[in-house]
């Protein structure tokens, strides 16, 4: 969940104008500037930047959605049946939801949802030619 909410936030700076996505409470703002006093030693990254992505409503909306459904701040930290299960539903409408962003931006993404595949995991007719070295003469 994090990851996706990591992914919201960036493609939410990365859109122009004010679209008032990101609004932090004033506890939050206090920790950032707590933060920011503590890694002054830091360097400084201006040199990294995004571009910005083209105005579009349809994609604001599916971002403020998305953004609404990865808020760390709305989770339930019970461990009761009824919060996991609410968990697991808005993991998987945000899941969803990221993947319509991406397709709407043309980006793709190898983190969402997939575990990733050990080497043991493939089928034996996909793997191809064995290596010359594997091959016995007789």
């Amino acid at each position: 969940m994090g990851r996706l909410y990591g992914k919201g936030i960036i493609w939410a700076k990365r859109l122009p104008g004010n679209h008032g996505l990101l609004h932090a409470s004033k506890s939050l703002n206090g920790a950032a500037e707590g933060a920011e006093a503590v890694s002054t030693n830091t360097p400084d990254r201006d040199d990294v930047h995004l571009p910005d992505l083209p105005p579009n409503p349809r994609l604001e909306k599916h971002l403020a959605a998305f953004l609404s459904l990865v808020d760390p701040l709305t989770l339930s930290m019970e461990n009761a049946e009824e919060a996991v299960a609410e968990f697991d539903e808005r993991l998987k409408k945000a899941t969803a939801k990221a993947k319509i962003i991406e397709k709407l931006l043309g980006e793709t993404s190898t983190s969402l949802g997939h575990a990733r595949r050990g080497v043991g995991s493939d089928n034996i007719e996909d793997i191809g030619a064995l290596p010359p070295r594997i091959i016995q003469e007789d």
